[in-house]
């Protein structure tokens, strides 16, 4: 069986027992955790840590966007508040010199 047909196969248990519960009023919570189990299960973390964290990502990701954004403005990009960022890339992005 596909990895998709298995997360499907638990969604429809899993929909199942809650709206037994609810119907049925049958306590189906043993059967509720299971499937819970199984989908954060799935769940893959960020690494917070080390060279390759998630923060140091989009830090250097920050810094890269700063340098191409100053190019197109005479205003300092790290001063700028975050409406005022996203409204800068927004119309850079409208007149396609991003």
């Amino acid at each position: 069986m596909s990895d998709e047909k298995i997360y499907q196969a638990h969604l429809k248990k899993y929909c199942n027992a809650i709206l037994g519960e609810i119907i049925d009023d049958v306590d189906r919570s043993e059967e509720i955790q299971r499937h819970e189990r199984y989908f954060v299960s799935l769940l893959k973390p960020k690494d917070f840590t080390g060279q390759q964290s998630v923060e140091l990502k989009v830090e250097r990701d920050f810094e890269r966007l700063s340098i191409i954004l100053e190019k197109h403005t005479t205003r300092e990009v790290k001063k700028l508040t975050v409406k005022e960022f996203y409204a800068l890339i927004s119309h850079l992005k409208e007149k396609k010199t991003l």
